[in-house]
């Protein structure tokens, strides 16, 4: 008699043990949430997230390992560091390098990662509308403490995932996409044109997750992304039509008139400093190195780069451009002049984790609006952001975007429990 009863309380008091472990963690991950919103830099420029992932590794580590696009994109970031270290080397035969910029650099980079590590272990154990609340939470408490609030650079992307995460707790998808929608016209009437097409996007890919269902279904799991980049392609022409019509005020319609008259089309206007990254790869296609600092002939490709497409940025160019640095002013440009060849794979795995994993939910009818918002900034910004601003915005799509993709060894170690939270978090 007395075994058994000894069993059940040990086994009851296992229990309790467990549940309160459990809770602990879940706690932890959203305070993690909140230190990845707000973005918080402490020694030698890496995030407090990433220190205090650093120190949680076994615990987060067997969770995060099943995410085969997740480890892939790990393996390479170091590789792809190493590969912009050896360059720099071989660049300081007749640059200048700045090893503290080459420390931010890393730091950057492992910090970005993290991010989307904490996002990726906070979706397994709460639901995603909690973790893009807090997520946003934290993002406007580093607006609040550390920026000048202005509304289109500091609190309008943070505010909309506080919405986002307030209403998607509900069932109705029109709900978010109509707050999306109100966000980026609050957004475009201050002068957030790209903002506004960001919006304008996630809106259009969620009311059509809830169109009615057709005989047909489409076979393609890529058919969603097709769709998106006609989305958009339609949404760029709408925007730009708005715009020089002045639907969105006078200082808008005269600045989108002068960069389409100047360069051809808005896009090029602008962003024009893929013209300049044109010139220095046909200089050097390798690319350069971490904290390599430009000199007088990177500067000369670079302005020859803008004339081609009738701009003259003046001291944008050597002010900012090649100024102490490279700041090619998209992701993709920088990691290609810092790592080379290696930032340039680096760069298209993180592409293409992305839009697989959005294709795979939307044609699942399964992408929730804060999902499609966040990944359609980090795709923009890959292509058209600086690092240094927007490297954040692409570990966060990552960290919501991601699904868990298993080979047939992986599904005997997670539990039914985690595949339940794991579903209903995508």
């Amino acid at each position: 008699m007395n075994g058994p009863s000894y069993s059940y309380g040990t086994g009851l008091a296992s229990a309790g043990h467990e549940q309160r472990n459990e809770r602990l963690v879940a706690l932890l991950v959203q305070a993690i949430v909140v230190l990845v919103g707000l973005d918080l830099t402490v020694a030698k420029g890496f995030s407090a997230a990433f220190v205090a992932l650093i120190v949680l590794t076994p615990v987060w580590l067997p969770a995060i390992r099943t995410y085969r696009s997740v480890m892939l994109i790990l393996i390479l970031a170091p590789i792809a560091l190493l590969a912009g270290y050896l360059l720099s080397m071989v660049s300081a035969k007749d640059h200048l390098v700045d090893w503290s910029l080459q420390l931010r650099w890393s730091a950057l980079i492992l910090s970005g990662l993290a991010a989307m590590i904490g996002l990726l272990w906070a979706r397994r154990l709460v639901p995603l509308h909690r973790v893009v609340l807090l997520l946003g939470i934290g993002a406007v408490a580093h607006a609040v403490l550390f920026t000048e609030m202005s509304w289109k650079y500091d609190l309008v992307e943070p505010l909309t995932y506080v919405v986002l995460g307030l209403v998607e707790r509900f069932r109705s998808r029109l709900i978010p996409a109509a707050v999306v929608l109100v966000m980026g016209l609050i957004g475009v009437i201050n002068e957030g044109r790209s903002f506004f097409a960001f919006c304008v996007v996630a809106a259009m890919a969620t009311l059509w997750q809830i169109r009615p269902r057709g005989e047909r279904t489409e076979s393609s799991p890529w058919y969603p992304v097709v769709l998106l980049a006609g989305s958009c392609a339609a949404v760029y022409w709408s925007i730009s039509t708005l715009l020089t019509r002045g639907v969105f005020g006078t200082t808008l319609q005269e600045r989108s008139i002068e960069q389409i008259q100047s360069s051809g089309s808005l896009l090029a206007g602008g962003r024009p400093e893929w013209a300049a990254t044109r010139e220095l790869m046909k200089q050097n296609p390798m690319g350069f190195g971490t904290g390599v600092v430009p000199g007088w002939s990177d500067l000369q490709a670079g302005r020859a780069g803008l004339a081609s497409i009738n701009i003259d940025a003046g001291g944008y160019t050597t002010n900012y451009l090649f100024g102490g640095g490279f700041e090619l002013h998209s992701i993709v440009s920088d990691l290609w002049v810092t790592c080379g060849i290696a930032g340039l794979a680096f760069a298209a795995v993180v592409i293409f984790a992305i839009l697989r994993s959005l294709s795979s939910q939307i044609a699942a009818r399964q992408a929730a609006t804060s999902v499609l918002f966040a990944c359609s900034i980090a795709l923009w910004a890959l292509l058209f952001g600086p690092i240094f601003s927007n490297w954040i915005d692409v570990g966060v799509a990552l960290g919501l975007v991601l699904i868990l993709r298993k080979t047939p060894a992986d599904s005997a170690s997670v539990d039914q429990s985690d595949k339940g939270t794991v579903a209903a978090s995508t």
